[in-house]
């Protein structure tokens, strides 16, 4: 299935995770979960089903193969200590500990969003396997024998990549019983038995652009963002109402700092600058701003080049999914 990627995992175990995960994930759609103590998680429309990515399972691996559980970047890890057990075991017992938090911890929130207060509640693992707009896994194990103690590691990265803050774990409401319920992703269909919906790509393009925040480098084309800063996509949209810098780059008000900042940069580094759209006074630039305006201007400049990307590929841009973090 992925013969470019050095790994333990056969195909027959990365069928294994991809079922038992849509195993878990159709239970949550049906509203078949419950917790110890009674509380029922809410049934859930538009969960995609899984598939595998080899992408993912690359970067996956890469992560395993360090044995280091508890870095932040990790979306989910199970760490296993003295294995004695096949991999054929070990891998569903992690998927079934990530499965089990929901059971053992219940609702967190009444709205199903995956908060702060959620992520200190131990279910940041749960929250991840249902995400409901992810639609591709990929996994890489690792056995860590080099510490002191024989040790498996187990990582599985998503995409859509979940556990944003304050956004929901997955839509509440009745599972697809038909292809006209799933509503995220062009070309979805329906699994009804499943209550599951998929699509036939693995990273699919929205029906809607995900993120209010906008740029637009030619009155033609606009670039859209999430909050971490990842391109989504582009329209073509005629913008109205945001801060002109000058520059010819139009800017919502709303915009994040990080990337509002970058417009800044582009003026000519060491030089007096005149009180900008921030209402900063004009400074004088020392190292460690040369350097700061530096880094910006760069991160600016890869926007730049994305959008040329995309005007070259096609005159008339309607959706385009990039799937690549820029300025993290």
């Amino acid at each position: 299935m992925c013969p470019h990627i050095n790994s333990p995992l056969s195909d027959s175990d990365r069928i294994n995770i991809v079922n038992r995960h849509n195993q878990y994930r159709s239970q949550i759609a049906r509203g078949k979960v419950y917790s110890h103590s009674g509380q029922r998680a809410p049934p859930g429309k538009n969960v995609y089903k899984l598939a595998w990515d080899c992408d993912l399972e690359e970067r996956a691996q890469f992560d395993a193969n360090k044995c280091a559980p508890f870095r932040n970047d990790i979306q989910n890890a199970h760490f296993v200590f003295h294995v004695d057990r096949s991999l054929a075991t070990q891998i569903p017992m992690a998927i079934d500990s990530w499965f089990r938090e929901f059971i053992d911890v219940g609702i967190a929130d009444s709205k199903n969003r995956f908060t702060k207060e959620v992520l200190k509640s131990g279910l940041a693992e749960f929250s991840a396997l249902a995400w409901g707009s992810s639609t591709a896994v990929g996994c890489g194990f690792s056995e860590c024998s080099k510490r002191e103690f024989l040790a498996a590691f187990l990582v599985c990265h998503y995409h859509e990549k979940g556990n944003v803050i304050d956004a929901p774990i997955y839509q509440v409401g009745k599972p697809c019983k038909k292809d006209e319920e799933c509503t995220l992703f062009k070309g979805s269909k329906c699994s009804k038995h499943e209550g599951l919906c998929y699509v036939s790509e693995k990273k699919p393009k929205r029906r809607e652009p995900l993120s209010r925040y906008t740029l637009q480098k030619e009155k033609d084309v606009i670039l859209r963002y999430d909050i971490s800063f990842q391109i989504l996509g582009t329209v073509s949209v005629n913008v109205t109402g945001p801060e002109m810098t000058g520059k010819g780059e139009w800017i919502p008000e709303d915009f994040p700092r990080k990337l509002r900042d970058a417009v800044v940069a582009k003026e000519e580094i060491g030089q007096k600058r005149p009180q900008d759209e921030f209402g900063a006074k004009a400074k004088t630039s020392k190292t460690k701003q040369q350097q700061k305006f530096q880094k910006r201007y760069w991160c600016w400049s890869q926007l730049q080049k994305k959008v040329d990307q995309v005007r070259r590929q096609q005159a008339n841009v309607k959706s385009t999914i990039c799937n690549e973090t820029i300025c993290s």
